[in-house]
């Protein structure tokens, strides 16, 4: 209270000095931390980018490795379930096969094709021992 003009002028200079003095200090610091975030980006980058990288290979080698004890266990599912497969379909067309000749053959169709068959096969065989069985003269 009761300063002067001339007291409150030194006053404002004084400030304006030291603010100027903390300004350019300020500057100086704001430029030291470029220059090293500059000089360090570069590692910082690098080493993140190694980190990275390391991850990706650390997981596929663990995913490639998991698979592989994995497969042969899947192999032998998939071996298994085809063979089961594989043999329902046999089952299943020789059914279809056995249907289709019964409907293709009646039973006296079938009947009487075997009774030819047997008959035919007694004959030739009658003449084959009436020939063996000849005197050669």
């Amino acid at each position: 209270m009761g300063e002067t003009a001339v007291d409150t002028r030194r006053e404002v200079e004084e400030t304006r000095e030291e603010l100027g003095d903390t300004i350019a200090e300020l500057r100086n610091r704001g430029e030291q931390a470029r220059d090293t975030v500059r000089r360090r980006a570069p590692l910082v980058a690098a080493a993140v980018a190694a980190v990275a990288g390391s991850t990706v290979a650390t997981v596929l080698v663990v995913r490639s490795r998991r698979s592989h004890a994995v497969v042969p266990t899947v192999k032998r599912r998939l071996d298994r379930r085809r063979e089961e497969l594989v043999e329902l379909l046999s089952e299943r067309i020789a059914a279809q096969q056995a249907k289709a000749e019964r409907k293709a053959n009646p039973l006296w169709r079938r009947t009487a094709a075997k009774a030819l068959e047997t008959a035919a096969t007694v004959g030739v065989a009658a003449v084959v021992r009436n020939l063996v069985s000849r005197p050669r003269i």
